[in-house]
């Protein structure tokens, strides 16, 4: 896991997947619980954010060597279990 962000009320981290193809986002509860992968999958995603009001989320991704910035409004993800 690498690009640990605490989320504004400081109940979770998240972080992106080393290794997954679509940089797979984590949603990680500090205190006792479960992982949760975020529903966002972004192809060639080098780098994310999320807004302190969870509804924006701003990416890079590296295009045939061309770093370009991104961002989505009204952006709610949908946490998901990992498979086991």
């Amino acid at each position: 896991m690498y690009g640990l962000r605490w989320t504004q009320d400081g109940r979770y981290i998240t972080a992106q997947a080393f290794g997954s193809a679509n940089k797979d986002i984590w949603r990680i509860p500090v205190q006792r619980g479960t992982q949760l992968k975020l529903d966002i999958s972004v192809p060639k995603m080098v780098s994310f954010a999320l807004h302190p009001d969870s509804r924006r989320f701003a990416f890079g991704v590296n295009e045939s060597a061309k770093n370009e910035p991104w961002m989505m409004e009204n952006f709610l993800p949908v946490a998901r279990t990992p498979a086991r």
